[in-house]
């Protein structure tokens, strides 16, 4: 499928697909695409999310640090930090404490 950006695919009527951070843009692509909002699901083990639009077009998303099938792959294993919150503090509190990215898992 061809590759688009993100604001091009939403209005898409053709295959396409479209290379993102997934954690960082989730936010931002659940609502151009109508994804759960609160939680990263749906991608399979390659980092690939298929999502069927309406008219029959599919739009891929490409999880830039999973997909191996993409030239702009990247790995934030270098800076990655686990960090662990007390009890009754939110995980984004210590993310953000730390000027880091939350990724709740």
């Amino acid at each position: 499928a061809k590759r688009v950006s993100v604001e091009v695919a939403k209005g898409t009527q053709t295959d396409v697909s479209v290379v993102v951070k997934f954690v960082e843009e989730h936010q931002k692509l659940a609502k151009l695409f109508d994804l759960w909002h609160t939680e990263l699901r749906g991608y399979n083990r390659q980092g690939v999310l298929a999502l069927r639009r309406k008219g029959g077009a599919t739009v891929y998303l490409l999880d830039m640090r999973r997909c191996p099938w993409i030239q702009e792959r990247i790995s934030d294993a270098g800076s990655v930090v686990i960090k662990a919150s007390q009890p009754g503090v939110a995980c984004t509190s210590v993310c953000r404490a730390a000027q880091k990215t939350c990724d709740p898992k």
